[in-house]
C-alpha cells in the first residue's frame, strides 16, 4: 500500500508541457493544495488568535521569524527552485541525466555544510540579531522571542534542502509533492497549537505555551517541506550522493545564477521583514496585526497567482530553451491577463470586505473586536497591492526562465531602498509622539516625586505654628514671657512663613503635576492615533512598492521579450476594470444593507459577518462574472476552465 502511494506518476514529456492544456491541469492542480495550505493557515491564524489575542506574546511569535526568515531572504530557499529548474530543464532536454544529477548532489551537499554552519552562528547570536530586527520591542518581548527563534532556526535547512527537491520535482513537471509541503507544514502548527500549547502551559507555565506553537512548525517543515520532497526524487530516479565538488561546471552554473536570482526573489519578500521591524515601534500588538493582514492578503495571491507562476514556470523554461520567444510571448500574456482577471477583483473584495472577513476568521477569544479593527485597516491598503504582487510573481519567472536573474536584482533593490524610506517616513511621526510621552511621563514623575516630598512637610509646619501661638498665649497669660514675646513672636512669624511656603510650593507642584498628566493623557492619544494610522500607512507603502515593482518589471519584460501583445493585454485589463467597478459598487451597497439589517443584532458577530460574507462577496462575484460575459472576455472561460479541472 505504501508503494502505491508513493510512486509518482511518470514525468511529462517537455514537449507536452507547453500545451495550453498541460499547464492549464498543471495550475488547477497547484490551485487545488494552494486553497487548501491557505484554508489550513487561515485555520492556524484563527487558533493563534483564539488562544493567544494581539499582544506580546503574538508579538514575541511573530518576532521569532525574523532571524530565519533573514537567513531564507538573503539566501533565499525559494530561489534554488527558481535557479535548478532551468538548469536541469536544459540538461534533460539535452539527455545528460547524470549532469542533472551531479548538480544535484553538489547543491544539495553545499547547502548541509554551508547553512548549517550559519544556523548554529545564528543560534548563538539569536539575542542580538533579535533585538537588531525588532528595535523597538522591550526587553520582556525579546526575553520570549529568543528562545522561540532558536528552536525554528533549524527549519531552516529543511526549507533549503526540500527547496532544492522541489525545484528537481519542478523541472519534472511534478508539481502535487510540493504544493503539500506546506499544507503539512501548516498542519504541524496547528498541532502545535492544539495538542502542543496546553502541555508546554501545563510544563513551563501560561507565558511558554506559545512555543508548542514553533515545535509544530519544526516538524511540519522536517516532513513536508524535506522528507515527502526528498523520497519522490529519490523514486523518480534521481542518484543523489554527498559530494562538495563545487567547481564542477553544473555546479558552477548554479553558483552564478543562485545569488542573483536568490537577491531578486527576495528583494521584494524584505518588505515583510522592514514592516516587522518599523511596527515594533508602533505599540503591543501591532506587529501581530500587521502580519494577520499580511497572511489574509496572501490568500489571493497564494491560490491565484503563485499557482499559475509555478505551474508556467516549467513551460516558459523550455521555451527559453529553444529559444521560442514568440511562445514565451503568448504564454506571459495569457498569463497575465488570466492573473488579473482573478486579482483585481479578489483586491476590491478584500478591500470592501475587510472587516467581516477579519471578524469571521480571527475574531473570539482573546482576539477582541478592537483587534479586528486595527487588522482591518492593514488589510485594507495591503489589499491594493494584491494584483500587483501577483503579477510580479509571474513577471520574475519569465526573466529567470530566460537564466537573466540581473534586472529583478537591480530593480528589486531599488524598490527596496525606496520601500525602507517610504516606512522611515511613516513611522517618523510616530517616534515623534513617543518621545513626547516619555519626555511628559518623565516630567509628571518629577513633578509627582515633589509632591510626595512636600506633602509630609505641611502638616507639620502647621502644627508647629500653632503650638507657637498657643505657647506665646499662654506665657503671655502667665506674665512670665514678657522677655520672650518678642522671640516668640518672631519665630511664630518665621513658622507661618515656612508653612505658606510650603503650602505654596505643594499647591504649585500639585497644579503643574495635574497639567503635566493631562499633557501625558493628550500625547498618549496622540500617539495612539498615529500609531493606528501608521498601522495603515505601512500596509500602503507595500502596496505601492509592489505596483512600482510590477510596472517596472513588466516594460522591462517587454523590452527583453521584443514585445507581449501590450494592445490585447490593455484591451483585456479595460473590461476587468469595468467588471470589477460594477462589482465595487454591487459589493458595497449590499455590505450597507448587511450593516443596517444585522445593527444592535443579537446574532453572534462570526454568524453576522458570514452572512455578509456570503451575500455581499456572491453578488460581487456574480455581477463581475456577468459584465465579464456580456464584454466577451476570454479570460472568463479560462477561470471556468480552471474551477472544472479543479472538480474533476
Amino acid at each position: 500500500m505504501a508503494s502505491t502511494i508513493l510512486r509518482p506518476p511518470a514525468a511529462t514529456p517537455a514537449g507536452d508541457g507547453n500545451k495550453p492544456s498541460s499547464i492549464a491541469r498543471a495550475t488547477a492542480l497547484m490551485m487545488v493544495t494552494v486553497l487548501l495550505s491557505r484554508i489550513l493557515g487561515v485555520a492556524r491564524d484563527a487558533i493563534i488568535s483564539h488562544y493567544f489575542g494581539r499582544g506580546p506574546q503574538t508579538d514575541a511569535y511573530n518576532a521569532a521569524f525574523t532571524v530565519p526568515d533573514l537567513l531564507f531572504y538573503l539566501l533565499q530557499s525559494g530561489a534554488l527552485s527558481s535557479t535548478i529548474v532551468p538548469i536541469l530543464t536544459e540538461y534533460r532536454q539535452q539527455g545528460r541525466d547524470k549532469a542533472a544529477d551531479k548538480t544535484v548532489s553538489v547543491v544539495a551537499s553545499a547547502i548541509f555544510v554551508f547553512i548549517g554552519l550559519l544556523i548554529c552562528v545564528m543560534w548563538i547570536n539569536a539575542r542580538a540579531l533579535t533585538i537588531w530586527l525588532n528595535p523597538g520591542f522591550d526587553d520582556p518581548t525579546i526575553a520570549l522571542a529568543v528562545p522561540l527563534t532558536r528552536v525554528l532556526l533549524p527549519a531552516q535547512l529543511f526549507f533549503f534542502l526540500g527547496g532544492l527537491m522541489m525545484g528537481v520535482l519542478y523541472s519534472r513537471k511534478q508539481f502535487l509533492i510540493p504544493a503539500l509541503g506546506p499544507v503539512i507544514y501548516n498542519t504541524g502548527i496547528i498541532i502545535g497549537g492544539v495538542l502542543l500549547r496546553p502541555i508546554f502551559a501545563r510544563l513551563l507555565g501560561p507565558d511558554r505555551a506559545i512555543e508548542g506553537l514553533v515545535w509544530g512548525a519544526i516538524f511540519g517543515a522536517f516532513i513536508g517541506n524535506f522528507l515527502l520532497p526528498y523520497i519522490w526524487v529519490l523514486r523518480l530516479g534521481v542518484k543523489i550522493r554527498p559530494s562538495l565538488d563545487v567547481t564542477h561546471p553544473a555546479a558552477m552554473k548554479v553558483w552564478r545564477m543562485l545569488l542573483p536570482i536568490g537577491l531578486g526573489v527576495s528583494l521584494p519578500n524584505i518588505d515583510q521583514m522592514v514592516n516587522k521591524a518599523f511596527a515594533s515601534y508602533l505599540g503591543h500588538g501591532d506587529t501581530t496585526a500587521i502580519m494577520n493582514a499580511y497572511r489574509l492578503m496572501l490568500l489571493p495571491i497564494g491560490i491565484f497567482a503563485q499557482a499559475m507562476a509555478l505551474a508556467v514556470f516549467p513551460t516558459l523554461s523550455s521555451q527559453a530553451a529553444e529559444k521560442n520567444l514568440s511562445a514565451m510571448r503568448k504564454t506571459m500574456n495569457q498569463s497575465l491577463r488570466n492573473i488579473l482577471f482573478l486579482t483585481v477583483p479578489a483586491s476590491a473584495l478584500m478591500l470592501l470586505l475587510a472587516e467581516p472577513v477579519i471578524t469571521f476568521l480571527l475574531q473570539g477569544g482573546k482576539y477582541s473586536h478592537a483587534d479586528t479593527l486595527v487588522t482591518a485597516s492593514a488589510l485594507r491598503a495591503l489589499s491594493l497591492g494584491i494584483f500587483a504582487w501577483s503579477c510580479q510573481s509571474l513577471l520574475t519567472r519569465g526573466f529567470y526562465a530566460l537564466q537573466n536573474s540581473k534586472i529583478p536584482v537591480i530593480s528589486g533593490a531599488i524598490v527596496s531602498v525606496l520601500f525602507v524610506g517610504m516606512n522611515v517616513w511613516v513611522v517618523k511621526p510616530v517616534l515623534g509622539v513617543k518621545a513626547r510621552v516619555e519626555t511628559y511621563t518623565r516630567q509628571a514623575g518629577f513633578l509627582d516625586q515633589q509632591v510626595y516630598l512636600l506633602q509630609p512637610l505641611v502638616q507639620p509646619t502647621l502644627d508647629a505654628q500653632t503650638q507657637m501661638g498657643e505657647a506665646q498665649s499662654a506665657l503671655t497669660s502667665s506674665g512670665a514671657g514678657q522677655s520672650a514675646a518678642p522671640t516668640l513672636s518672631t519665630a511664630g512669624d518665621s513658622l507661618s512663613a515656612l508653612a505658606q511656603q510650603t503650602q505654596t510650593a505643594l499647591t504649585n507642584a500639585q497644579t503643574r503635576l495635574d497639567a503635566q498628566n493631562l499633557d501625558v493623557v493628550a500625547a498618549q492619544s496622540e500617539l495612539e492615533t498615529r500609531a493606528g494610522r501608521a498601522v495603515w500607512e505601512l500596509g500602503l507603502t507595500t502596496s505601492l512598492a509592489a505596483a512600482i515593482h510590477m510596472t517596472a518589471l513588466f516594460f522591462l519584460l517587454r523590452g527583453r521579450l521584443s514585445g507581449l501583445h501590450t494592445r490585447r493585454l490593455l484591451s483585456s485589463v479595460g473590461g476587468i476594470l469595468a467588471g470589477t467597478l460594477a462589482l465595487s459598487a454591487v459589493t458595497w451597497l449590499v455590505l450597507a444593507v448587511c450593516k443596517t439589517v444585522f445593527e444592535g443584532s443579537a446574532l453572534p458577530a462570526k454568524l453576522t459577518a458570514l452572512i455578509t460574507l456570503s451575500a455581499a462577496g456572491l453578488c460581487g462575484i456574480a455581477i463581475y462574472a456577468l459584465v465579464a460575459k456580456l464584454l466577451n472576455l476570454g479570460e472568463l472561460q479560462s477561470a471556468m476552465g480552471l474551477i472544472r479541472r479543479r472538480r474533476a
